[in-house]
């Protein structure tokens, strides 16, 4: 029997479809099945969810729970403040050290006062670059401008972070989508080692040369 070399990626896909099918559910077994039972909270929805819905929904919660990177992307008006608000609050609430962390000093002032939680600590980024640089006796001087604030950032990214060795168990980011790029190495030396939850709204970009 003969055989052609596939010469596009189409070509490959369709010649290979089912090897490929067997080997991603082999590889990657579905966390929720159709016929799972869905968990008894979906029924305290005030809209209750389609079969369809329920099975993506649970799928994504126990994928969650069991991952310790997870980035959410949703639009404007989805709830991503509320829903990542409301999963530091529970993981705090199960005696794990929380850092919520987001872009705008406005948002986490609303956060810090509404989240009632002693276990989570509340941070607009630029704010904890500054605690940060204050604690490693560092120049502490609020920046006036973006070059100001990457230059801060990534002193504190390169002297301060290592050595202040931060001892929370679980970070949520939001606001995401606004974070340069000093913002995000300052970010990720905080969560090394740690649970990750990033929440972002690619329409959202008020600077649009900050892709997440």
């Amino acid at each position: 029997m003969s055989f052609s070399v596939p010469k596009t990626i189409g070509e490959y896909l369709k010649h290979f479809a089912d090897e490929l099918g067997d080997r991603v559910v082999e590889q990657f077994p579905p966390l929720h099945k159709p016929g799972d039972a869905p968990s008894p909270l979906l029924r305290k929805l005030k809209r209750h969810p389609f079969p369809g819905q329920q099975l993506a929904v649970m799928g994504i919660l126990k994928k969650w729970q069991e991952s310790r990177a997870v980035a959410a992307i949703a639009e404007c008006g989805t709830g991503k403040t509320l829903i990542a608000r409301e999963a530091a609050r529970r993981f705090a609430e199960k005696g794990a050290r929380v850092l919520m962390v987001c872009f705008t000093n406005a948002l986490a002032d609303w956060i810090r006062r509404s989240i009632d939680s002693p276990g989570v600590e509340v941070w607009a980024l630029g704010k904890l670059a500054l605690e940060y640089a204050r604690r490693a006796h560092l120049d502490a001087t609020e920046p006036k401008d973006k070059e100001g604030w990457d230059s801060l950032l990534m002193a504190v990214t390169e002297r301060a972070t290592p050595t202040l060795k931060p001892d929370w168990d679980f970070v949520v980011l939001d606001e995401a989508q606004d974070f340069s790029m000093a913002d995000w190495m300052f970010a990720l030396e905080l969560v090394k080692g740690k649970r990750l939850w990033v929440f972002h709204d690619p329409g959202q970009h008020f600077w649009p040369d900050r892709p997440l």
